[in-house]
């Protein structure tokens, strides 16, 4: 007869009951020298492979997110910490050159051109989108820094 899933005689069970008896091993800070100290008690000093490792961190995640312990990002908290006393450096995308800009608002004005005068009343939607394109680049190359 095949073992249950998560049952109390597999890796995972066995993980799963030693959190519900110590969920203090769930904590952030916590390493997990103390749940491979208890594994070793266990298993008549068997180191934990690989695939033990795993899943340890997996049922050790699972519990966290069970039991509602959600670690919450600090950027500027974690930069203090390190040292660093100058302020984060603020990442945003890049912005193109004024001049690339002004090239393309260029070519759009030529295709924009090329299209009326085609005078086909399919071109409408085009026409539209090129629009929408020219009065986007216009903003950009407006956009204050």
């Amino acid at each position: 007869m095949a073992r249950k899933k998560g049952g109390p005689d597999t890796v995972s069970g066995y993980f799963r009951a030693l959190f519900e008896k110590h969920p203090d091993l769930l904590a952030y800070g916590a390493t997990n020298a103390a749940i491979v100290e208890q594994w070793r008690k266990d298993h008549n000093g068997q180191d934990p492979s690989a695939n033990v490792m795993g899943n340890l961190a997996n049922i050790k995640s699972v519990m966290r997110k069970k039991l509602g312990m959600v670690k919450r990002r600090r950027k500027r908290r974690k930069a203090a910490v390190n040292g660093d006393t100058a302020a984060p450096k603020q990442l945003g995308r890049p912005r193109s050159s004024v001049p690339a800009l002004e090239r393309l608002e260029g070519h759009i004005d030529e295709c924009l051109s090329m299209a009326r005068g085609q005078q086909t009343p399919g071109l409408d939607n085009a026409i539209k989108h090129l629009l929408a394109a020219r009065r986007i680049v216009a903003w950009q190359m407006g956009e204050p820094k």
